[in-house]
């Protein structure tokens, strides 16, 4: 069977994860327990290196587990995760097969150990962590045109959009409306103003503008609601 374990490096305000062999249910739900009380010791913005490059299988049955604990890591304002990753074994394909198809982090892909240090040493580091949505409606208007799209990936400083119809300017002004599923613990989100900047084929990423701390924190709450299906 595999061989879970996590620790937290205080110093570099890092979360060290590393699955080896079979990995169970079991193992998975007591991970989860331990990945608690070490980010109990971090930082806000801590990152995270997740080995599975001496991971051979992962049960299906371990998967909610595992969305637990990427929620979980959302939830208390993960930076970064790097993830190494043995490219020929059964569980790494599981493990990118599950990054596209649920509602989480993005993460930086490396193969080894040292490899994984770098990145995080010389990654460029952002305001606010970004979550990759999956059919997520938008709606924008630029001046009176309405567009139509689905959100990529957003934070509470910005999003990307893969657009269906209009496609806006670089640098020009954006009205936003995202299109969460109703909540009735949570009220409506506001439309939000945005700037473009970077525009291609086929999407557009925008900077928020004018969002206050309240407005923040609501988009978060929304965030990690999305996280967690």
């Amino acid at each position: 069977m595999g061989n879970l374990k996590v620790n937290a490096d205080i110093k570099k305000n890092r979360l060290y994860l590393s699955f080896v062999g079979i990995v169970t249910q079991k193992a998975m739900e007591s991970l989860y327990t331990d990945v608690r009380f070490c980010v109990s010791d971090l930082k806000p913005g801590f990152d995270v290196i997740s080995d599975y490059s001496e991971c051979t299988l992962i049960h299906l049955n371990s998967i909610p587990a595992l969305k637990k604990i990427m929620s979980y890591l959302i939830e208390n304002q993960l930076g970064e995760i790097v993830r190494i990753l043995h490219h020929e074994r059964v569980s790494q394909k599981q493990v990118v097969n599950l990054a596209m198809q649920v509602q989480g982090y993005r993460s930086i892909n490396v193969s080894t150990h040292e490899e994984a240090e770098e990145k995080l040493k010389n990654v460029v580091k952002r305001n606010a962590l970004r979550v990759h949505l999956h059919n997520v409606p938008i709606e924008y208007w630029v001046i009176n045109d309405k567009g139509t799209g689905n959100v990529i990936d957003i934070s509470t400083t910005g999003c990307a959009v893969k657009f269906e119809t209009l496609r806006p300017d670089a640098d020009g002004d954006i009205l936003l409306k995202i299109v969460f599923e109703k909540d009735d613990n949570l009220p409506e989100l506001s439309k939000i103003k945005a700037k473009v900047v970077r525009v291609n084929n086929e999407s557009f990423a925008t900077e928020f503008t004018d969002l206050d701390n309240a407005s923040k924190d609501l988009l978060w709450k929304y965030l990690i609601r999305e996280s967690r299906r």
